[in-house]
């Protein structure tokens, strides 16, 4: 099967921005501290690509793992993080975080409130995880998978230029 799980920006609950908007305009005038799972992971590319599309700076602090993200979120050490909507999710639905914005073409089913970038006017935010698995011992079988794979590349050429390895093994 394919998957594709999107990023979620999320600041934390106390910030008081609700819209991508809200937290530009926050952006502008206060300093705020991003959060980043490892340096040129999706998470902190995103944070880039924002501050490109934007043009507002943030400082980004770098953990190891997104797991410390989380906690320093959660404890104001930093005021956002660009996260998988699967890590971000039970932080979210408890209300520890609030979620801005994903990365996704369309409305994430998991998060029907949330808005994507581009319906909150930021074009060319599209950012997730892609991930094709297959039982052990199945190889190059699944042809509608594979021509799935190569039509969800085909969108994100469309939307970005990003580099692809595809293991010949």
């Amino acid at each position: 099967p394919l998957s594709f799980t999107p990023l979620v920006l999320q600041v934390r609950a106390g910030l008081g921005v609700k819209t991508v908007r809200e937290f530009v305009d926050l952006a502008k005038r206060k300093d705020l501290n991003m959060g980043s799972g490892g340096a040129g992971s999706t998470n902190d590319l995103s944070s880039e690509l924002l501050q490109s599309l934007t043009g507002v700076k943030w400082t980004t602090v770098h953990y190891k793992g997104n797991a410390p993200v989380l906690n320093a979120l959660m404890s104001g050490e930093i005021d956002f993080s660009i996260e998988q909507v699967s890590v971000a999710l039970p932080l979210i639905k408890d209300g520890r975080t609030v979620p801005i914005a994903v990365t996704s073409r369309n409305r994430f089913s998991l998060l029907p409130d949330v808005p994507t970038f581009e319906e909150a006017g930021f074009k060319g935010i599209w950012a997730g995880g892609l991930c094709m698995s297959a039982q052990y011992g199945v190889r190059d079988s699944n042809e509608a998978s594979w021509t799935q794979v190569l039509e969800m590349l085909e969108f994100m050429a469309d939307v970005t230029t990003i580099p692809i390895m595809l293991d010949g093994d």
